[in-house]
């Protein structure tokens, strides 16, 4: 069996591409909250849709995940709180989320009332357990990389 051989450039090179060191280091990530907008009845406006509500309680979540990840007590309890925290923005988004799957199930699958609120319901329940999912992996993520909010 033959051995290759190649530069000590080349070995750099494709080391650099195997480890991945186009990326930071650190496990923490950005948090982005919502952009504000100086025109009050355009913020109004913006803040009253489903991506607003979305992207306002993911960076609830983010935040609050690195903020409570320090607490001694296991992922999963911290993240409770953290979802707890973040009830507010959290409820809004999916409120948004519910009404669009009920407006979609009647509208466009042409569902029953019941059956639309059936779909509502799993869409809710998916909701909920996302934002719980994500609160879990911003914990981990703060403990792992020790991050700030």
């Amino acid at each position: 069996m033959g051995v290759i051989r190649v530069g000590k450039v080349t070995a750099g090179l494709l080391a650099l591409g195997l480890f991945g060191c186009t990326q930071s280091n650190s496990v923490c990530q950005a948090i982005t909250d919502p952009i504000a907008l100086e025109d009050p009845v355009e913020m109004l406006r913006l803040s009253n849709t489903m991506a607003w509500a979305k992207s306002d309680a993911e960076a609830c979540v983010h935040r609050n995940g690195y903020r409570l990840a320090g607490a001694k007590e296991t992922a999963d309890l911290v993240a409770r709180s953290v979802v707890q925290a973040c009830e507010s923005p959290i409820n809004k988004a999916v409120s948004f989320v519910r009404a669009d799957q009920y407006d979609f199930a009647v509208r466009v699958v042409r569902e029953t009332t019941d059956e639309a609120d059936q779909s509502a319901d799993e869409a809710e329940a998916k909701a909920r357990k996302s934002y719980l999912e994500l609160a879990i992996m911003r914990v981990v993520e703060g403990r792992a990389g020790n991050c700030k909010s």
